[in-house]
């Protein structure tokens, strides 16, 4: 999107880092930060190996998801 545009990042993947991650999702700011929508198109566990900075307002994921880390919230 183009900045000031809200995007849409869909997590389709349970691993710590990479396209279609969770932290890819909320770090990634390609084109500049912009308001992010993150939809969750898998359930499981995250494990992220390191921290991560995010708010969350709300979940869509297909099923319980739970992102867990050193001081992540649930």
């Amino acid at each position: 999107g183009s900045a000031g545009t809200p995007r849409v990042r869909i997590v389709s993947n349970l691993n710590d880092s990479g396209a279609g991650s969770f932290r890819w999702a909320v770090t990634d700011t390609t084109g500049g930060w912009v308001p992010t929508t993150v939809v969750f198109a898998v359930s499981g566990t995250i494990e992220l190996a390191t921290t991560t900075s995010f708010t969350a307002t709300c979940s869509s994921a297909p099923a319980r998801a739970w992102i867990v880390g050193s001081s992540a919230t649930r």
